[in-house]
């Protein structure tokens, strides 16, 4: 099943995995309770290993979140 990214007013980050852009839309609604998502709502369809990617790149030039 595919994973999504929701960003609310494009700053506060939801994650859910949704058949569809629009069920991932009515996941965060139904979990938010809001009968319309906020202006600046933006969904993006992201891999599903999305954040081992990140945490391979980061190790790779140096950054480990594990000893901040």
């Amino acid at each position: 099943m595919p994973k999504f990214q929701v960003w609310l007013r494009g700053s506060d980050l939801c994650d859910t995995t949704a058949d569809t852009e629009k069920e991932a839309r009515q996941q965060i609604r139904d979990f938010y309770g809001y009968k319309r998502l906020p202006n600046g709502t933006c969904v993006c369809r992201i891999p599903s290993d999305y954040y081992a990617k990140i945490v391979k790149n980061n190790q790779e030039i140096g950054i480990n979140a594990s000893n901040m």
